[in-house]
């Protein structure tokens, strides 16, 4: 059975957001043991999709442009939700039973959950954080994200969240909540233990 990740970051400057990925994409690969798992990353060039789509899928695009109505209000937002509905749902198929693994935050894996809602597909939720809770994280339309979120808590097979407080929020619109704490993966802890190799020990 084919499962896929999508991770809300992959490869850049390792920030917090980066190692966090890398954690859920080392617990989902442990959880699924023999079974293949796809990553699928965010998209990263916006303007070579636009081309692409324009060429191999012009009626679609269009579509998708009209349903970003619904979902964003500035322009630019809309063409990113558009073109991340297509890259993220395009030619995708799904085996029966199979579950997609989202690595929810403030990067374009938040339009994720509603587009595997629509294709029926069940999903576990890894919130990084409560992202409408974060200041400066609200769009142009006013609570957009605040719906955007808890609809895709509240539709999740699973939620796995990184703290307990966290974890306490989801669990007001989802009752199968799990709290699975951050620790360094084996790159940093390999850069940790360098560090504390080398470092002078004090007089």
């Amino acid at each position: 059975m084919q499962e896929r990740y999508f991770p809300a970051f992959v490869g850049g400057p390792r920030h917090g957001g980066v190692r966090r990925s890398e954690q859920i994409a080392t617990a989902v690969a442990s959880h699924l043991q023999d079974r293949s798992i796809e990553i699928i990353p965010p998209p990263d060039n916006f303007r070579r999709l636009l081309g692409e789509y324009i060429t191999s899928c012009p009626f679609q695009l269009l579509k998708a442009l009209f349903e970003s109505r619904h979902h964003e209000v500035a322009l630019r937002d809309r063409v990113f939700w558009a073109l991340c509905s297509i890259y993220y749902g395009h030619s995708r198929s799904w085996d029966l039973g199979s579950i997609a693994w989202i690595d929810y935050s403030s990067s374009f894996s938040r339009y994720v959950p509603e587009i595997v809602r629509a294709k029926g597909v069940e999903y576990v939720l890894f919130p990084q954080n409560i992202e409408f809770l974060v200041r400066g994280k609200l769009g142009e339309l006013y609570g957009r994200e605040f719906e955007r979120e808890i609809a895709a808590i509240v539709g999740a097979k699973q939620c796995v969240c990184i703290s307990d407080f966290d974890a306490a929020i989801c669990e007001v619109f989802n009752r199968d909540v799990l709290t699975f704490p951050y620790c360094p993966g084996e790159t940093d802890s390999e850069a940790f233990q360098e560090i504390r190799r080398t470092r002078p020990l004090p007089p």
